[in-house]
């Protein structure tokens, strides 16, 4: 993930297998990925939009997300596990909302460095 520009994505999307997921505000997300490298990127402005008369947003908000997610329920396959080894590196995420970068994985090896942003959760994952 390299390189890229993600600006005001902030349109109104229902997804997801069962169309559970109701998405909005989400510059880039890595779900459920192994060794991947986000670098170079920039993402501003995203923030979720919901329309009169539909469901809140439940899937994360963020100009960047780095996510886990359980296997679905009754679902075949295989499970697979937690986001992990992914680097954030060098990219610059301004005036997202709720926060510029949110890292909700517990893998190892998840790296969050040199990256111009202002808010994030953890708090500790941006530089100021």
């Amino acid at each position: 993930m390299l390189a890229n520009r993600s600006v005001a994505t902030n349109g109104y999307c229902i997804a997801g297998r069962d169309g559970s997921q109701h998405v909005s505000g989400v510059g880039m997300a890595i779900v459920n990925a192994d060794k991947v490298l986000g670098s170079a990127n920039t993402i501003t402005d995203n923030h979720p939009v919901v329309p009169p008369g539909q469901d809140p947003v439940n899937f994360f908000p963020a100009g960047l997300a780095v996510l886990t997610f359980p296997m679905p329920p009754g679902q075949p396959g295989v499970d697979p596990g937690p986001a992990d080894n992914v680097r954030v590196v060098g990219n610059i995420l301004k005036n997202n909302q709720p926060v510029d970068n949110q890292l909700f994985s517990q893998g190892p090896g998840n790296v969050f460095t040199l990256n111009l942003c202002t808010t994030s959760d953890p708090a500790t994952i941006c530089k100021k």
